[in-house]
């Protein structure tokens, strides 16, 4: 068994429905568990100079009620923050209005790590959308693993094949979840 394989095998894969803003919304929920603390992987997950390492430059007020960009990607405002376990904050990517949360919980010497990210859509639009956003968090969520394990991460080298094969690979999963 490959790496990929025990990444696919480890990770739980969800979707949902959730009101956001008033409208009806849709999610996909993705739990694993990560071999830190779980005050090792709220740090890498909140603090700035860390995010930036594994994911993508962070700028603005990260604080409750400050607003947040991750460049080129999404923006938003951080709604709930209870650390070291939950993290909730608007997400619009491309003017979308969305939400993202994360739910950390110690598990012996692991953490496990629930992100689920819900966007305003329909359940048509969604089953079209899921797998690829779906996709996307989960190979976000390998770099953090990475960092977490201590791996320097050439960010300059993204995406490379590995993370092409993997988001490839991760689609097909979440194609299964979403067709139920």
């Amino acid at each position: 068994m490959d790496d990929m394989d025990t990444w696919l095998g480890a990770t739980e894969r969800e979707t949902g429905q959730r009101e956001i803003g008033g409208q009806a919304g849709c999610s996909v929920r993705i739990r694993r568990s990560f071999p830190a603390p779980v005050g090792e992987v709220w740090s890498a997950c909140t603090t700035r100079s860390r995010i930036d390492t594994w994911f993508l430059p962070v700028t603005g007020e990260l604080r409750v009620g400050g607003t947040y960009q991750l460049e080129s990607y999404a923006e938003g405002e951080i709604i709930r923050c209870e650390k070291p376990g939950f993290l909730s904050v608007t997400m619009a990517i491309q003017g979308a209005p969305g939400e993202a949360q994360l739910r950390l919980r110690e598990n012996g010497e692991e953490t496990v790590l629930e992100f689920e990210h819900t966007m305003a859509a329909d359940a048509a639009l969604w089953s079209a959308i899921a797998p690829e956003i779906g996709s996307a968090w989960e190979v976000a969520l390998k770099y953090l693993e990475r960092h977490l394990r201590g791996e320097q991460i050439d960010k300059s080298t993204f995406p490379t094949a590995a993370d092409d094969e993997l988001g490839s690979r991760c689609k097909k999963e979440w194609t299964a979840v979403v067709s139920g």
